[in-house]
Parts: C-alpha cells; sequence; structure tokens
C-alpha cells in the first residue's frame, strides 16, 4: 500500500473533510455500492486507511447483507463487524439470503441490539429469526425498524408482551408489518414515519393515529373489514407530509373521510383489486373523499400537471401535481378488472371535474383501446394545456376522440391552448425513425381548426438519443413547426424548421419535458 502523495490537492485534504468526504460515500441506502467503495477507498494509502479504521462509525452504519451474502465472504463479514466497534448499527437486506446469512444475522442482532440504530429487511425469513429473538426487549438506540412477520410465526404468549419491553427512546420510524400495535406505548407519540398493516380495522388506525403527534409519513396497507358499527374519530395530523394508502375502497373511504391532512402534504391511493360483489358505489366513495381532499389542497397549491394512465382492462391512474409554494403530489389508482369499465370511468371523471383542472398547463397521458365520450368531457376542462407528454398510440386515440366529439357536434375542444408535443417513442432507441400518421393527422387537424403546435419535441426525459437521422419528410407542408431530437453520434440537441428548406441545425438547449415518462 502507497503512503499518501502530498503533490496531489485531495492528499492536502485535513483530516475532518477527509472524513466528511468518505460518509458522504457512505450511505448504503441511497448507493448499492456503498460498501465497496468505502473498502476500496481504505486501501488507498496508509494514512487513508488509518483514518477509517480508525472511525468505527463508518463502518457500523455499512452492513449491508446484500453485499457481503456470498460464501467467500465469511471473514469479511466478521471483520466488518468488528471494524464497527461499539458504534451505532445500520442494517440492512432486501434480497432472500441464504441460510449461512440469516443465522449470520441472527448472531448479530442477537449480540447487538443494544446498539442496533436501524434495522431495514424485506424478506420474511430473516423477520422470523428477528420475531422470535429481540421484538421484546428493550432497544435503546433503536432509530428505525422496518422487519416483515408472517403470523404463524408470532407465538400467541408474544403477543401480549410490549413491543421493546417499552423502551425506544429514539424510536421514529416504524413498520411491523402483521403486528397489532398499541397507542398506549411509551415510545409511540415520538413517530415520525409509521406503516399500519392488516392487523389494524379502520377503527384501530384511527386511534393509532390519534396517539401520533409528530407523524410526517403515513403509509396504510389492507386494513380488515370492520366487525362492528363505531363512531369513528376524527384525527389531525398537522405535520404530515405523506400519505400512501393501498387495500379496499370501502375501507379507504372510511379512514380518508376522518383524517385532516394539511395542504402540503403529499397522497398516494392505490387500490390495487376488486373483490367480488363489490358495489361500483363504494369506489366512488373513495373517489369523492380523493376529489374533496384534492380540490381543498388545490385552492392553495394551484394544479400545474396532471398525468392519467388508462388501461380498461386493467386500471386507471389519475395524479396531479402543484409545484408552488411547494410540490405537492396527489394520485388515485383504481383497478377495473372486473368492473363495468364505461360506467366506472364515467363517474370517477365526473366527480373529479372540479374547477381548478382549469389551471394545468402540463399533461402526461397515457391510454389504451378507444376513449369514451366522458375522456372528451373531462379533458375539455383542461383549457391552459399548453404541453402534452404522450406516445403515438394515445395520439391516434385521440385523434379519433376529437372526430368522434366532431360527428356529436360537440363544440369543446381538446386542449384549446395546446402548442407543445413531447412524443415519447418506443422502444427507446429506434433505428430509421419517422414521424408517422397518428403524429401529422393530430397536427394537421389542429392548424386546420385553428389550434396549432409549434413544436413536436422528440428529446423526452430519460429518452435515448436516435442511433441514426430521422426522417421529417410527412411534416414539411406544416410549415413554421419546429422538430427537435438528439442523434447518438452528437452532442446537444438537433432543431428541424419544416417547410424552411433549411436542414437541421445543432442548438444547445430545448425546453424539454418535465413531467417523467
Amino acid at each position: 500500500m502507497p503512503e499518501c502523495a502530498t503533490s496531489t490537492l485531495i492528499h492536502m485534504l485535513d483530516n475532518d473533510t477527509l472524513l466528511h468526504i468518505f460518509e458522504s460515500n457512505a450511505d448504503m441506502f441511497s448507493d448499492p455500492f456503498a460498501l465497496h467503495t468505502t473498502r476500496i477507498a481504505s486501501q488507498v494509502c496508509h494514512r487513508w486507511r488509518d483514518l477509517m479504521l480508525d472511525t468505527p462509525a463508518l463502518w457500523a452504519k455499512l452492513i449491508d447483507l446484500d453485499r457481503i451474502s456470498n460464501s467467500w465472504s465469511s471473514e469479511w463479514r466478521t471483520e466488518l463487524i468488528r471494524r464497527s466497534g461499539a458504534a451505532p448499527l445500520w442494517i440492512r437486506t432486501h434480497l432472500s439470503p441464504s441460510t449461512e446469512i440469516i443465522q449470520f444475522l441472527f448472531d448479530v442482532i442477537t449480540g447487538n441490539w443494544h446498539r442496533i440504530q436501524k434495522l431495514i429487511i424485506s424478506c420474511c425469513s430473516c423477520g422470523f429469526s428477528f420475531c422470535n429473538t429481540m421484538l421484546f426487549f428493550p432497544a435503546p438506540q433503536l432509530d428505525e425498524i422496518d422487519v416483515p412477520m408472517e403470523m404463524v410465526t408470532i407465538r400467541a404468549e408474544d403477543l401480549r408482551k410490549p413491543i421493546f419491553a417499552d423502551h425506544a427512546p429514539f424510536l421514529r420510524r416504524v413498520s411491523l408489518r402483521q403486528y397489532a400495535l398499541d397507542h398506549r406505548a411509551p415510545w409511540f407519540g415520538q413517530l415520525y414515519a409509521l406503516n399500519i398493516g392488516d392487523r389494524h380495522n379502520v377503527h384501530d388506525a384511527l386511534t393509532l393515529l390519534s396517539a401520533t403527534h409528530n407523524l410526517r409519513e403515513l403509509t396504510i396497507d389492507y386494513l380488515t373489514a370492520e366487525t362492528i358499527s363505531t363512531p369513528f374519530p376524527t384525527v389531525s395530523l398537522p405535520r404530515l407530509k405523506l400519505l400512501d394508502y393501498t387495500g379496499r375502497p370501502q375501507a379507504g373511504a372510511k379512514l380518508l373521510d376522518h383524517i385532516l391532512i394539511p395542504s402540503d402534504c403529499l397522497l398516494s391511493i392505490n387500490i390495487p383489486f376488486v373483490d367480488n360483489g363489490t358495489e361500483t358505489k363504494i369506489y366512488l366513495a373513495l373517489v369523492d373523499v380523493f376529489a374533496r381532499q384534492t380540490q381543498f389542497i388545490f385552492q392553495s397549491h394551484p394544479i400545474d400537471s396532471i398525468s392519467l394512465d388508462y388501461f380498461p382492462n386493467d386500471f386507471i391512474t389519475l395524479m396531479f401535481k402543484a409545484t408552488l409554494p411547494v410540490e405537492c403530489l396527489f394520485n388515485i389508482t383504481i383497478s377495473l378488472r372486473g368492473l363495468d369499465a364505461p360506467v366506472v370511468d364515467a363517474m370517477i371523471l365526473d366527480r373529479i371535474k372540479f374547477q381548478e383542472l382549469s389551471y394545468i398547463t402540463n399533461i402526461r397521458l397515457v391510454a389504451e383501446d378507444p376513449l369514451r365520450p366522458c375522456f372528451g368531457s373531462f379533458l375539455s376542462r383542461l383549457t391552459s394545456v399548453h404541453t402534452i407528454l404522450t406516445e403515438r398510440e394515445t395520439l391516434q386515440l385521440l385523434t379519433d376522440l376529437k372526430n368522434d366529439m366532431n360527428s356529436t357536434n360537440e363544440a369543446s375542444v381538446v386542449f384549446p391552448t395546446l402548442s407543445v408535443i413531447d412524443l415519447y417513442t418506443t422502444p427507446a432507441i429506434p433505428d430509421n425513425f419517422s414521424v408517422d400518421a397518428e403524429a401529422v393527422a393530430l397536427i394537421m387537424s389542429r392548424l386546420r381548426n385553428g389550434h396549432p403546435i409549434t413544436t413536436l419535441n422528440l428529446t423526452v426525459e430519460d429518452m435515448e438519443p436516435f442511433h441514426s437521422s430521422i426522417s421529417l419528410d410527412a411534416l414539411d407542408e406544416i410549415e413554421g413547426l419546429k422538430v427537435t431530437y438528439k442523434l447518438s453520434q452528437s452532442n446537444g440537441i438537433y432543431e428541424y424548421i419544416c417547410g424552411s428548406g433549411e436542414p437541421a441545425r445543432l442548438i444547445d438547449e430545448v425546453q424539454v419535458s418535465h413531467l417523467k415518462w
């Protein structure tokens, strides 16, 4: 191992600055290779190695089982724990580990429970080991825990024991799926993040939430059905920043109708399946709650973007976004499998047609199969949209929708102020690309009706450059239309003005869609 050369700038840094750099690159939750990067850095020179080995907290936050799961890593696993000294431990795994790793995790947890600060486990086999060991012991350092547990692994006598023996003074984030929580636990009121699972019904969940005065993030998964009818308390969560609900529509409607959230709280609702016999009105009750909450919040946070995904044999998703004064996202996904899609579509969209839709300036739209008339009525309310992010098939569906509206003498114009089409192409790196009939038909029809498109943008965010020059001949009769695209053999963006007779020119920048595909 070489001595550090004093001539290079990085080796002139003081130890505090070096440690800051090492720690910044040692976050295994944001970088899956953080442990590897840190280990390599410790082998650069004697000075770095001594400094890093003298910092147990650096290694204690890198107990990443996904990176030390191979059989040849046995000695390295032991060395990693040794290097951590007595510092608070961060442990995580997302993969399904081997029996050897499960035993290693078991030994680490039981031998170091008093200093574990973060424990993030995704596999139920590891959860089994944890559940039958340390769940009911004091957790003096624990800050965050996310452990799945199958109920069959929890002994009946353990269900009566207080979690962490009622001692977890620093606990802030809890996700113990499949375990019934107790709002009377001394640590419960200090939580910042909470996951409530299917061991609770709506009343249970609201009772838990009534004891969380500092909650910032709330995730609720598959609440059980109520067995008795009881009044529901209304709970205010003034500091909440994220509410994520997944489960049945009836429980979701009841729950969300009794939670007061602040105007800058992100809201996500996902109904992933349909129970047999579920009435349409139950879904609509949930949509009503979503619409009411969204409309209330967007009175102080004007909407500027909407995303609509529609697959009639699968699901419909609506997402609204506001950016001022702070960014807010609201989305709802409802499974359409087993439902009367035409009826449900119309009822859902009818409940979302509030006045604030007229503020929206950007839309991301993806659809499959013909768009029914209810979509024409809904989209016609988006009177300020100037940019659409979409793909070829959806453009054709929009053209067909417009033709259907014309045939019924409906006077509304879909997106009357639309001027920019951000066209996402699939596959992402096409060869011999040419603008097809769908795009030409839509652009020409809008030009004839006095609503011209000014820009066709093929540089959508995350889309790779084209491999070869693209054919734009079909657009030449649309004089003045600007087309922008990227080629893999060049840096920068090309701009082509249709009907100008001039070749495409390389420019430096273009207004690119900020709506993610």
